[in-house]
């Protein structure tokens, strides 16, 4: 079974897909220091992904890149952790009442 999340650091940038991508959410952890991010197209006929990252916060800082492949017809537009059940998860929510759960136990950070 191919594992669900894989993490890359990497400088956030926008610049493969142009003016098609931009901030979709930015997530405070209070809890941790960073943020959760999710970037994706801006466009509605746009091509551009929707990626996951985890930023430390610094205008320099490193960006860190989930292997998250959401939903084809998903636009992903918040996001948080949470606990569902009693096991701990990042719950991302769409612009037309949709989610995606992705468990905290496939190893996220």
């Amino acid at each position: 079974m191919r594992p669900l999340l894989k993490l890359s650091r990497r400088p956030l940038s926008l610049e493969p897909a142009g003016d098609e991508q931009g901030i979709r959410c930015l997530y405070n952890e209070l809890d941790r220091d960073g943020f959760l991010v999710i970037v994706g197209k801006t466009m509605k006929d746009s091509d551009a992904p929707y990626s996951l990252y985890e930023w430390d916060g610094n205008a320099g800082g490193a960006m860190r890149l989930f292997n998250v492949v959401f939903a084809k017809k998903m636009k992903p537009e918040g996001i948080t952790r949470g606990s569902i059940g009693g096991r701990n998860a990042l719950v991302i929510v769409d612009d037309g009442g949709g989610f995606q759960v992705v468990w905290e136990d496939i190893r996220l950070p």
